[in-house]
């Protein structure tokens, strides 16, 4: 379910992106996958919801990542521009690899998994936040938002 959500949610936002909505489907989707990572608190884990929380989290999670690998074009010159893109997509991957670093530390906790996801809501906020900001970095470089 999180990779279907991801496919779909990669076209919507690409569509978003092509038509200079960035910031306002970026931090729609962050805020629809907080929520959906809290419900996980307090929906029975036998529920049929689940399934569908699955989908809306994997839309937030890798459709965004999608959008920040079209988004990190924007930033450089033609002329390093493939520097500019290897660079944000390695950064990314330097997340892939501290993730289960982190996650692994949660599971030493022995919590459960409803209390695994509701912390996950902390850094998907986070990341909402963090995208408010960028009109102010596009103000400074003269890209548009």
């Amino acid at each position: 379910m999180l990779q279907i959500g991801g496919i779909v949610s990669g076209l919507i936002m690409a569509w978003y992106v092509d038509r200079g909505k960035t910031v306002r489907a970026m931090v729609t989707a962050y805020l629809i996958t907080a929520a959906s990572l809290g419900l996980f608190l307090v929906l029975p884990s036998t529920s049929w919801s689940w399934w569908l929380l699955l989908l809306t989290i994997g839309a937030g999670t890798s459709g965004t990542q999608f959008a920040f690998n079209a988004l990190s074009a924007a930033f450089y010159p033609p002329l390093i521009r493939s520097t500019g893109v290897g660079w944000a997509v390695g950064v990314g991957r330097v997340g892939a690899i501290l993730g289960p670093v982190f996650g692994g530390y949660i599971v030493r906790e022995q919590l459960g998994t409803p209390q695994v996801l509701g912390l996950l809501v902390i850094p998907v906020v986070l990341c909402a936040v963090c995208i408010m900001f960028l009109p102010l970095v596009w103000k400074q470089t003269d890209k548009p938002a």
